[in-house]
């Protein structure tokens, strides 16, 4: 049935996402910048020492970054010192990836960086990086030693670590599956 129908949708739903953008497309972009002027408030209220302490300015997302994004996610870009962040928070979600103004379109989760640095993974639990609100506390005494894992000299070998510590972390859930008798299928 899908496959005689198929012609016939294929079109239509086309005519129709594009009546759409051109009627309610500008709706769509306006509530994307006042959930992303938002969220940009709600950084610099929990952060306000990366402000203050590190002279931070919020900057414009670059060209990778979706914009209107989907539903309610909001991308807020932060420069401080050396450090690029890309705060995102949309669906229920929140995550922050760091980058080094040395090489600012390799971003990483910031829990991850933070755990390659070494002796600063003792100071954060993970799912401190995962909440606005706790993500000062842990976030604040790690500053300068994320700065240093992240400059010039460093910022391939602590990337480096990340990768080979999150494939270790795939290794270590996927043998757990294992061990309950899933068999976990990884995707290339």
């Amino acid at each position: 049935m899908l496959f005689v129908l198929r012609p016939l949708l294929v079109p239509l739903s086309f005519v129709v996402g594009k009546t759409y953008k051109l009627c309610f497309g500008w709706l769509d972009r306006k509530l994307a910048k006042e959930n992303e002027e938002r969220f940009a408030k709600d950084i610099r209220t929990h952060l306000p020492f990366l402000f203050a302490d590190h002279g931070a300015q919020i900057v414009p997302n670059d060209e990778n970054v979706p914009f209107p994004p989907g539903f309610d996610t909001a991308y807020v870009t932060v420069e401080a010192e050396t450090l690029r962040f890309r705060f995102v928070r949309g669906r229920g979600d929140f995550s922050v990836r760091v980058a080094s103004a040395f090489a600012p379109q390799e971003w990483e989760d910031i829990e991850l960086a933070v755990a390659a640095i070494g002796d600063s993974k003792e100071k954060a639990k993970s799912g401190d990086f995962y909440d606005l609100r706790t993500l000062p506390g842990v976030f604040q005494p790690l500053f300068d030693d994320l700065k240093n894992a992240l400059s010039d000299e460093r910022f391939r070998a602590t990337l480096d670590e990340a990768v080979r510590i999150n494939n270790e972390r795939v290794d270590q859930y996927a043998a757990k599956l294992q061990e309950q008798g899933i068999t976990p299928r990884f995707l290339q």
